[in-house]
């Protein structure tokens, strides 16, 4: 006979001390967390609406629950939505309340656990709710947009983004490059899967349920005036909760090159009419706000609530109604499958070393100098006499330097002690097996084409992969990525090798765990 395995859910409100004013948010700011009966003793999940956190931070928070709960700090995984909804990306809330909200929602939830067993499905929703948003032009290089796209039957152009980008990149010359012209189409593949696990209790209610998508959760952030908002895995945890009862968890998948596709119309301000700190910007813009004030929480609302509705037909064995039609559906609790038993319950964390690249500032000091030398340079370019007649990858070249050199001035603080002098850093992934289904949290802000690949070499849509997880390193492109430029490859620390490296081990630990 089976075991029966039990499991929990609770949480609590970041601002529950009200360290910040109440009219500071749009909607709560919340951890949740989930505990789960493993093979060996308890595993807990713990998902802020943050948008990320340092190593030490998310280390810290493993180490005060496992304390709490009586297990290992392996056993503990900490993950982040990565709203951009909130006071500040990496210091939103002293680590200690983070800890003990953590703590408090995590000891609730072990409290709470009862035995379940296991409804899941997995919808297919395409390009519907998503937009890969890195373009490489060939001859010129990549260029990121991250909202303010024009949509066309439902088809991103981001030719104007792109042409307002490179006229601060490449000054004058700019519309002479043949590239430039006509709509630039972003509609290469992103991650389609919208992926749902619930836990059904004994008396065939819910207990719990787990969602995955990936797209940044930057809606919200368009706002005329930014107010905190855990953007649209919010509304589609409210619209799983209306429908099916108990509490659900949202989690982010790998989703460094993919935003939401947002049908809303945004004010580019003219160059007067920008912050002071877009001089010398040669990256994507994000100046532009909401033209109609409401306007990106209605999207977000309803992107929110078109993932649930994917993602719950499916678990109800409705999956031939539309999205917007299956927002209206009943609360009948009848099931596509029968609820099933895990075979087998375990968790397991996973180091993984990666390199990180050679010109790597060596202080953010060093960073600044360097990136104003390098400002200084690309300037002059674009307003000397032999300018038209440079070649375009040149001026991307020396532009993807300077962004780089910028954010290193940031994200330097994000390395841990001595990864600078060895050269390396260590990450820790986070394992749930439940079942023949894999939970794989993922260090740090990795792309698209990680997700793909993860699950062509393992298991398909039985891996849930789920990124920024037990911290932020930068983001993590692989070879193409960085040879071709743009944000992304701007922000890694990694050499052009280092993603491969990544997830060979990623692919091993995962393999080896379903032996």
């Amino acid at each position: 006979m089976k075991r029966s395995y039990r499991a929990g859910f609770a949480r609590r409100e970041l601002n529950e001390g009200k360290i910040l004013p109440a009219e500071a948010f749009l909607a709560p700011l919340e951890v949740r967390s989930f505990v789960v009966e493993t093979d060996s003793g308890l595993a807990c999940w713990v998902v802020y609406d943050l948008t990320c956190m340092f190593l030490e931070q998310a280390a810290a928070i493993r180490t005060a629950v496992a304390a709490a709960l009586g297990c290992g700090q392996d056993a503990v995984v900490v993950h982040c939505t990565h709203t951009h909804s909130v006071p500040d990306f990496f210091l939103a809330f002293p680590v200690e309340v983070l800890a003990g909200q953590a703590v408090a929602a995590s000891r609730e939830a072990k409290a709470r656990m009862r035995p379940f067993r296991l409804v899941e499905a997995t919808a297919d929703v395409g390009n519907r709710f998503s937009i890969l948003r890195r373009k490489f032009l060939p001859g010129i290089g990549t260029f990121t947009v991250w909202y303010g796209y024009r949509l066309e039957n439902g088809r991103p152009d981001g030719a104007p983004l792109i042409r307002e980008q490179a006229e601060r990149m490449f000054g004058r010359c700019h519309a002479q490059i043949p590239g430039f012209a006509g709509p630039i189409w972003f509609d290469d593949p992103v991650d389609p899967l919208v992926q749902g696990l619930v836990f059904v209790g004994s008396n065939s209610k819910p207990i719990g349920t787990l969602i995955r998508f990936s797209a940044h959760p930057h809606t919200t952030s368009h706002v005329q005036k930014l107010r905190y908002h855990p953007d649209f895995p919010g509304f589609a945890r409210n619209a799983v909760e209306r429908e099916l009862g108990g509490m659900c968890i949202y989690l982010t998948g790998p989703c460094g090159d993919i935003v939401p596709k947002e049908e809303m119309q945004f004010r580019m301000p003219p160059a007067a009419e920008r912050p002071a700190e877009t001089e010398g910007n040669f990256g994507p813009s994000y100046w532009h706000k909401e033209v109609v004030p409401g306007d990106a929480l209605r999207v977000a609302q309803g992107i929110g609530e078109d993932l649930a509705s994917a993602v719950l037909a499916r678990l109800k064995g409705d999956a031939h109604r539309q999205p917007l039609a299956a927002r209206a559906s009943t609360k009948s609790r009848s099931w596509a499958t029968a609820p099933w038993q895990p075979s087998l319950v375990r968790a397991r964390t996973v180091r993984l070393t990666v390199p990180i690249r050679e010109n790597y500032a060596a202080s953010s000091a060093a960073a600044t100098s360097a990136q104003d030398a390098e400002t200084k340079r690309l300037l002059e370019l674009q307003r000397s006499e032999g300018a038209d007649r440079t070649a375009p990858w040149e001026f991307r070249s020396l532009a993807d330097r300077v962004q780089q050199l910028g954010l290193e001035a940031l994200d330097i603080r994000c390395l841990p002690p001595g990864a600078l002098r060895s050269r390396q850093v260590t990450l820790e992934m986070g394992l749930l097996q439940l079942g023949d289904i894999i939970l794989a949290g993922i260090p740090s802000e990795p792309c698209v084409g990680s997700s793909i690949r993860l699950r062509a070499n393992t298991l398909g849509d039985r891996l849930w992969t789920v990124s920024m997880v037990n911290g932020w390193i930068g983001y993590l492109t692989g070879s193409f990525d960085c040879l071709a430029g743009g944000y992304e490859s701007a922000r890694t620390p990694l050499p052009p090798n280092g993603l491969a490296q990544y997830e060979t081990q990623a692919c091993k630990a995962i393999r080896e765990m379903m032996e």
